[in-house]
């Protein structure tokens, strides 16, 4: 079942349920899990803000395997994001006034 772009709900023959986001780099189809879906695990509105992270990843030339480790593991981070961090956290210390 398809809900939002690159979003799928995966059904496993055994009836358990999980969010994945497709998309493809390198001509390649490459998938990354977003978690179970269900009440108590990850609803349909969390999965959709997942997955508009990560179109917004792609946009910004970023895989987003890459951001999703980089939320969970600081060592992960790519240096460009790590610059972008730095730079929207010093912009009061820049403004004229």
């Amino acid at each position: 079942m398809k809900d939002a772009p690159n979003l799928i709900l995966k059904v496993k023959p055994a009836g358990t349920r999980s969010w994945v986001f497709r998309y493809s780099a390198n001509g390649k189809v490459k998938e990354v899990g977003l978690g179970k879906a269900g009440k108590r695990d990850v609803g349909l509105a969390e999965a959709r803000d997942k997955a508009a992270e990560m179109r917004k990843a792609i946009r910004e030339g970023v895989d987003p395997r890459t951001t999703r480790t980089a939320k969970h593991d600081p060592a992960a981070m790519t240096f460009r994001r790590y610059a972008e961090r730095y730079v929207e956290g010093r912009e009061a210390d820049h403004k004229a006034g």
